[in-house]
């Protein structure tokens, strides 16, 4: 099913080209299900970000509240949430960017979009949610097994 609105809303997507270290070319990491070793940062993941109008949005960062709360931030302006849902223990976890987002060609289409680098620190083992909400927009959740 399609939905088709008159304008666009805005819009996070976790991309696997952009998804670990190193990152072209394949092959490429699933972005969604990771694995990590609890105490070390999980492997990158790749976000494509996009605004109201399909405008790609650059200079985006994560600004942190605490370990589980943070915001994306652009231009001083909160454009949408980040949660981390962490197992039981977990004190210190964080999801950080890695600099700014930047306008660049998607990899597949060719239309320019915001790419965030973003990576979450685990502390304990266990599962780890990270839930990011645009504003107006879409949800895109990650998931990480510490072990």
């Amino acid at each position: 099913m399609v939905r088709i609105g008159p304008r666009a809303t805005p819009n996070v997507n976790a991309v696997s080209v952009f998804s670990g270290t190193p990152c072209l070319p394949p092959p490429f990491f699933n972005p969604i299900y990771r694995v990590a070793t609890a105490g070390d940062p999980a492997r990158q993941v790749g976000l494509y970000l996009w605004g109201w109008d399909s405008e790609p949005l650059d200079g985006v960062t994560v600004q942190a509240v605490d370990s589980d709360r943070a915001f994306l931030v652009r231009g001083g302006t909160v454009i949408g949430f980040v949660n981390v849902d962490a197992p039981d223990g977990s004190r210190n976890h964080a999801l950080t960017d890695l600099g700014p987002s930047i306008i660049e060609p998607a990899v597949v289409t060719g239309v320019d979009t915001g790419r965030l680098l973003v990576q979450l620190t685990t502390d304990a083992p266990g599962d780890y949610v990270v839930s990011i909400r645009m504003i107006g927009g879409n949800l895109q959740q990650l998931f990480v097994a510490a072990g």
